[in-house]
């Protein structure tokens, strides 16, 4: 009996080892991906369904200064009137962190949370990061392709980065703004 709390323990332990590389990032995502296949035995089809969130770290700088590099197309002008937007949270939260420094606006998206800080202030131009081109043809009558970045180690969804530059709004964002409310998590 007296072997028991520390067999316990013991396997614990050897568990939180066995599963760090799942969580933490103390491999490159090369070997994690092939461990994480060894120890489920390959049972996944996609590794990425268990890697995801260690996918999820990549390019948010490198991000966040693409739209910088548009925001810097705009004249002083533009740039004192102009919106950023988003398609999700993850975007508009590196924007925020990594702009700061470069005196970016804070980053609007209808996705979860960032929902409830509400539509931009109206604008005649908008930096519009990872949006749909379709979505970003409704908004604005102009809408001109800056850049586009491709992080191969990201998660599949997450891959291509598009920036554009949308001028001549087609409606009141604000006025419209439950539209493009999105909880959905995929």
């Amino acid at each position: 009996r007296a072997w028991l709390r520390p067999a316990g323990v013991g396997s614990i332990i050897l568990g939180g080892i066995a599963l760090a590389p799942l969580s933490l990032p103390i491999l490159p995502l090369a070997p994690t991906e092939r461990y994480v296949e060894a120890i489920t035995f390959g049972a996944f089809d996609h590794v990425y369904e268990l890697t995801g969130d260690l996918r999820g770290m990549f390019g948010w700088k490198e991000r966040a200064e693409s739209v910088v590099r548009a925001w810097q197309k705009l004249s002083p002008e533009e740039q004192s009137e102009a919106a950023i937007l988003t398609s999700w949270y993850g975007p508009a939260g590196a924007i925020d962190f990594f702009g700061r420094p470069y005196g970016l606006p804070p980053a609007t998206s209808g996705h979860m949370s960032y929902h409830l800080w509400g539509p931009p202030k109206p604008f005649e131009v908008a930096v519009a990061a990872d949006v749909d081109p379709e979505l970003l043809a409704e908004l604005c009558e102009e809408v001109e392709a800056v850049e586009r970045l491709e992080f191969p180690e990201a998660n599949p969804g997450d891959r291509f980065w598009p920036v554009a530059i949308c001028r001549r709004p087609r409606g009141d964002l604000g006025r419209d703004w439950l539209r493009y409310r999105d909880w959905s998590h995929d």
